[in-house]
């Protein structure tokens, strides 16, 4: 895809999304990188959490905007992005509609606005990737994420797919 048509479709996702904002379903602290790769597990059993690490995107929001991180956690084109296969990407654990499933069932809250979430969890994702992609580029660095760039068009593409769904 052209610079021009995936820059074209970035503002439509960010001009969508922000014509779009919900009501927020509830306000709690929200990690803003919540995922498996930010989670120390216990090593006798690993469904158990024992800590969540790395809060530097920590704020007050909507625990949504984090369960659908989450879920966007789980598209393949993270290991791109992160330049090797990312434990979220593990076919070993539920699919991303099984984790939102089991997230509402646990937290007794309803998947309200679920697609205008997952939309800005996508648009967070290819930004992520447009600026690792950038600094690499700049620095002529060679680095592990050097595909992160070919995924801000199928990202933002997914993005626009889930505000239409």
């Amino acid at each position: 895809m052209p610079d021009d048509e995936r820059d074209a479709d970035v503002r439509r996702l960010h001009s969508a999304l922000a014509q779009s904002i919900p009501q927020q379903s509830g306000t709690s602290i929200v990690h803003g990188d919540y995922s498996i790769d930010n989670t120390i597990l216990d090593s006798v059993d690993p469904t158990v959490v024992r800590a969540v690490v790395d809060w530097e995107l920590s704020t007050l929001g909507d625990p949504l905007s984090d369960a659908a991180w989450m879920c966007v956690c789980r598209d393949s084109l993270v290991d791109l992005i992160m330049g090797a296969d990312a434990a979220w990407t593990s076919p070993l654990l539920p699919s991303a509609d099984g984790l939102a499933h089991h997230y509402s069932v646990v937290s007794e809250q309803p998947l309200t606005h679920w697609n205008f979430y997952m939309a800005l969890g996508y648009f967070k994702a290819a930004i992520l990737a447009a600026g690792i992609d950038y600094r690499r580029r700049s620095s002529g660095s060679h680095g592990a994420s050097t595909r992160a760039g070919e995924t801000v068009a199928p990202m933002i593409g997914q993005g626009l797919r889930a505000l239409r769904a």
